[in-house]
């Protein structure tokens, strides 16, 4: 498989923003040592970017590349602390019942993505 046709697989991504400076840090669950880091939400395709080197490094040097991690298809006992991510679990539950295909990271990094405002 390539890196790319891998990265279609839904891994867990982690996006944090520093509050004090902004700065946005990405990793993925899957892939130990894959970081990135933006001032934008931009950091998702500079995340993307880093899975694809991780993944080439990794076939390059013969190793396995981990499959997801899907906490919320195969451990039942999760549940969102807050109302907003009980309520988005219940939907993304709802569209995977309904035979839906969820948005992966091909199709955002396809779409543009304006500028966010920087509010003074």
């Amino acid at each position: 498989m390539t890196p790319e046709e891998i990265m279609r697989k839904p891994y867990t991504f982690c996006l944090i923003q520093d509050a004090e400076s902004g700065i946005w840090s990405g990793t993925i669950k899957e892939f130990p040592g894959c970081i990135a880091q933006d001032t934008s939400i931009f950091i998702l395709a500079n995340l993307y970017e880093t899975a694809i080197d991780w993944i080439e490094a990794a076939q390059d040097l013969g190793q396995t590349i981990p499959e997801p991690a899907i906490y919320c298809e195969t451990d039942k006992s999760y549940t969102p602390k807050t109302e907003l991510g009980q309520k988005l679990m219940a939907l993304r539950n709802k569209a995977i019942a309904d035979g839906m295909t969820l948005l992966n990271v091909d199709e955002i990094m396809g779409q543009e993505i304006p500028e966010p405002e920087v509010k003074k």
